[in-house]
């Protein structure tokens, strides 16, 4: 492959290009497959390296998700490309291609994620199996590797145990950290806030998207600091900074606005590069959440879509991905009063005869509400029809994405709110495409939606209109 860097100052010849670009693959057929689609992508940018030197990560993440939108558009250096036709992408690439872009490519971008703590001056990193799996979670390399952090497997066990009403022995604390370190939950809420105290921040630099994330603006300022030494911008290229999972979070997408953060603290006002890639990225940078065969979480009423990548059995039920969101006493508002009706009524004979007090008895009907949140936050139980009941009154949606053969996707809960979920998830996982489900019962789980045209008919007005024959053995075909 020719150096990219060689043709920086030669402009390349238009005629020449249009040849080349001529000779690029072309889909056929297979077009609704994505793994043909990746494979058919993949071929076509290695038509144009191999002569021309690498095209920069965004522009093939952009390029490959315009190819899925009607009306697309790809904004590069400030200038606008409509990508309508094939001479749209040639003109695009002809003009990244003659870019003096060296900054792009003085370094690769770099592909690592863990922590950082500032006041300590600690960072520990690491990169990732593969492009296509993400582990070690950042919570699982933490507990699996206590020493890196100047910390021990017994400061995690009595921060489980704090949290769970159990002892730091136990064997439900025991378990509870054995899930940790085995990769079957990706985090844990207290454990994290444990390391939040302590100055760290998590870190991820995924190949020109990243994002330094904490509820602790000084632990971000800090880490950034860190970050900087190590890494020049052009590893780095855009960077998301603050609560990232409460979409509490503020982009970086150019070097000047970097410096000035590592300056200052804060991040002034979003350049046009920046504003264009955090548009990106909530279609290119697909969160580990929405990976996997089987997903399963909730929208809230606030309309922020939840999802774990495990679900169904022996792997994390609804109740447990929202026990692991909230705390005892968020999760309290939608248990169901006949628990502590019930245990009133058989310790009221107890109080009225003086044996117990009143604030004894509370303390009962509390403690049993605390055993029961976290008895679903550790799995142990399954869930509670009337708690998920009261969630749905709530307006919480339920959401089940289930991508295996014959696999039936479904969100549950009031009518008009199950259209409001179906944009969100329609929205953040790429359209039905993304969704990648052989079926999606929609309207309470009452109405089965098996085709994109209908998925999209419904997102829009929230109706599945009827098929006819006609139709019926149309979507067939397609």
């Amino acid at each position: 492959m020719k150096a990219f860097k060689q043709y920086l100052g030669e402009k390349i010849d238009r005629d020449s290009f249009r040849k080349h670009w001529k000779k690029a693959p072309i889909l056929t057929t297979g077009g609704g497959d994505l793994k043909k689609r990746a494979a058919f992508w993949n071929s076509y940018f290695k038509h144009f390296e191999n002569k021309y030197g690498e095209i920069p990560n965004r522009i093939k993440n952009a390029m490959q998700m315009a190819d899925m939108k009607p009306n697309p558009t790809i904004t590069y250096k400030g200038r606008k490309f409509s990508m309508r036709t094939g001479m749209d992408e040639m003109d695009l690439l002809y003009h990244v291609l003659n870019e003096s872009v060296t900054d792009l490519h003085e370094a690769r971008l770099v592909n690592v994620k863990g922590w950082a703590n500032g006041q300590k001056r600690k960072l520990v990193l690491w990169k990732p199996k593969s492009s296509h799996d993400i582990r070690p979670y950042h919570t699982q390399h933490l507990t699996n590797n206590p020493k890196d952090y100047g910390l021990k497997e017994e400061d995690f066990l009595k921060v489980l145990a704090r949290s769970y009403g159990f002892d730091p022995e136990d064997m439900e604390t025991l378990r509870a950290l054995d899930g940790i370190k085995s990769g079957k939950y990706d985090r844990d809420k207290d454990i994290d806030n444990f390391m939040y105290g302590q100055g760290w921040a998590r870190i991820v630099l995924n190949d020109g998207i990243g994002s330094i994330e904490g509820p602790i603006k000084a632990n971000l300022h800090s880490a950034a600091k860190l970050i900087a030494k190590k890494y020049t911008w052009s590893q780095i290229d855009f960077m998301e900074i603050g609560d990232v999972l409460k979409d509490n979070a503020e982009s970086i997408g150019d070097e000047d606005t970097w410096k000035s953060y590592l300056k200052t603290g804060r991040v002034p006002k979003r350049t046009t590069i920046g504003s264009t890639m955090a548009r990106f990225r909530e279609h290119v940078d697909l969160s580990e959440a929405y990976k996997g065969d089987m997903l399963i979480g909730w929208v809230d009423p606030k309309n922020k879509l939840i999802l774990h990548p495990e679900g169904g059995r022996m792997g994390r039920f609804h109740t447990q991905v929202l026990t692991n969101k909230m705390s005892a006493e968020e999760f309290r508002k939608f248990q169901p009063d006949r628990i502590g009706v019930g245990i009133a009524k058989d310790m009221v004979k107890f109080v009225k005869s003086g044996d117990m007090t009143e604030a004894q008895l509370k303390h009962i009907i509390d403690k049993s509400y605390e055993n029961i949140y976290n008895a679903l936050k550790t799995g142990r139980s399954d869930g509670d029809y009337d708690t998920e009941l009261n969630l749905e009154k709530a307006g919480w949606v339920k959401v089940r994405i289930d991508r295996k053969p014959n696999g039936r996707s479904s969100v549950l809960g009031d009518l008009d709110r199950c259209q409001a979920a179906a944009k969100v998830i329609d929205k953040k996982l790429g359209g039905w495409q993304g969704i990648n489900t052989d079926q999606f019962w929609v309207r309470d789980g009452g109405t089965m939606v098996a085709d994109e045209k209908t998925w999209d008919t419904y997102v829009k007005t929230g109706r599945v209109p009827k098929r006819t024959d006609i139709g019926r053995t149309m979507s067939q075909f397609r």
